[in-house]
Order: C-alpha cells, then sequence, then structure tokens
C-alpha cells in the first residue's frame, strides 16, 4: 500500500525516499492477496519480517481455504505472529458476528502454531475483552496495535494473564489525541511498542502525506517527551520490547 501510494514499484525506491531505513521493520499481511508478495519481501531483504492474517474488515472472506493459505504462508521462517486481527465496529465492512467468529479462529491459530498475535481493536472494547476472556490464559505475546482505545480498557487488559504490548503510532503526535498520551504515561515502559501503520497515521509534521516506516522517528520522540526520556533511551526500551514480543 505503501508503494503504490507513492507510485513506486520496488523496496529500493522506497528506501530511497527515506531519510534512515529501520534496522528491522513488520510488514502486516492481513489479507490473502498480499500473502505472495509479502513471501516474496521476507526472501529479498534480511529487515523484514512478516505477519499473516485476515483484518477484521474482510473478517466475510474467512474461510478453510483462507485459513489453509495462511497455515501455508506462517511455515516461512520469518513469519513471526498471526494478525493484524481481531474487530473493528467503525466501519462494519463485516457483520460482528462473523468478525468475532474469524477473530476466535485466528487467535486458536495462533496457539496451534505457538505464534505471537497481533490484535486490532476499535469501538468495540466489550467485544474483545469478551473474547480475550475466553484466551485468558494465552501463552505467547499479543500486540495490541495501533492503540485508540480508553485508559480504563488499558487498565483492564493489563489485568490478563498475558503478555501485552501496546503499540502507539502517528496518532499520538495529534492535537486532539490527549487520551491516547495519558494511556502511554501510565503504561509501564515494558509494555510499549512503536510502529507507524504506514502508509496511514502519518505523525506531526507529515499529516496529509503517505506514512512510511522512517516516520517512527516521530513517534519515538513523542512518547519520549511523554515519559520524560531521551529519544535515544525510549528507542532502546522499545527495541527491547520489540524483541520480547516477536523474538526478532
Amino acid at each position: 500500500m505503501v508503494l503504490d501510494r507513492l507510485k513506486l514499484k520496488t523496496l529500493e525506491e522506497l528506501w530511497e525516499t527515506m531519510p534512515f531505513i529501520p534496522e528491522t521493520m513488520l510488514q502486516v499481511a492481513c489479507h490473502p492477496d498480499d500473502f505472495a508478495q509479502t513471501l516474496a519481501w521476507l526472501d529479498q531483504d534480511e529487515r523484514i519480517f512478516g505477519t499473516f492474517g485476515v483484518h477484521p474488515h474482510d473478517a466475510k472472506i474467512y474461510d478453510d481455504q483462507v485459513e489453509a493459505s495462511m497455515r501455508q504462508a506462517l511455515e516461512h521462517p520469518k513469519a513471526i505472529a498471526v494478525g493484524e486481527a481481531g474487530l473493528d465496529y467503525h466501519y462494519m465492512h463485516s457483520p460482528a458476528e462473523v468478525q468475532k467468529e474469524a477473530f476466535r479462529r485466528q487467535l486458536q491459530l495462533a496457539l496451534e502454531l505457538k505464534k505471537p498475535f497481533v490484535l486490532h481493536t476499535r469501538e468495540a472494547e466489550a467485544d474483545t475483552w469478551e473474547i480475550l476472556q475466553e484466551f485468558k490464559s494465552f501463552p505467547f505475546p499479543i500486540h495490541v496495535h495501533c492503540y485508540t482505545a480508553s485508559l480504563e480498557f488499558a487498565k483492564k487488559l493489563l489485568s490478563l494473564d498475558i503478555n501485552l504490548f501496546f503499540g502507539f503510532t502517528g496518532v499520538i503526535t495529534f492535537k486532539n489525541a490527549g487520551d491516547i498520551r495519558t494511556v502511554a504515561e501510565y503504561l509501564p515502559l515494558d509494555r510499549i511498542l512503536t510502529e507507524t501503520d504506514a502508509p496511514f497515521l502519518a505523525p506531526v509534521p507529515f499529516r496529509g502525506k503517505v506514512a512510511t516506516p522512517a516516520m517512527v522517528e516521530q513517534v519515538v520522540k513523542a512518547l519520549a517527551k511523554i515519559k520524560g526520556l531521551s529519544p535515544e533511551k525510549m528507542a532502546e526500551h522499545c527495541r527491547r520490547n520489540a524483541r520480547k514480543c516477536y523474538g526478532v
């Protein structure tokens, strides 16, 4: 999606547009149409690792055949997690019950394959909580992607016996994101991850532009300010957390 929006064809062209290339990047393939290209990139670039899942928007396409293709993709040695998957009630591109079934099946798949899970939850706190309660002894890390829910929900998630990490994107730099900054301030340092959700959610001062992985720098700086740390120290914590979450 980043390449398409920038009208580029190769990763090398993308690297040339970025002021620096992160040492490790996570390519999230959350639609079956993206699996083949993601697998090719995993072989092409040592910096890129992958996740494979079905986004809640597309839960209506989830079936045994799709799950079989996910299983096959997840056999790749650089396929490090299942997801992103979960619930999104903002647009309701798939019915709620269909989303919940796909969510449960993908959590079960992560259990079977002994993989971390990338969780998408938007405006679906109650049902997300209900399903996580069913998997409350999930033994592998869960990355709560692009956290934008309430502080109260973050506290509930922390009460689970799950190794949870909370991902923050460029949203944390937005003027109206005070509630999200409050969550980041509350969370222990060892629970925080940085991400960009590229090509979406470009941080200040790049709002309105296509987000790239290099814009994680602005997310780190915003978190550092909230936590009263230097950007270097904040990056060190987030790097350590990412390694704990994904094992890379």
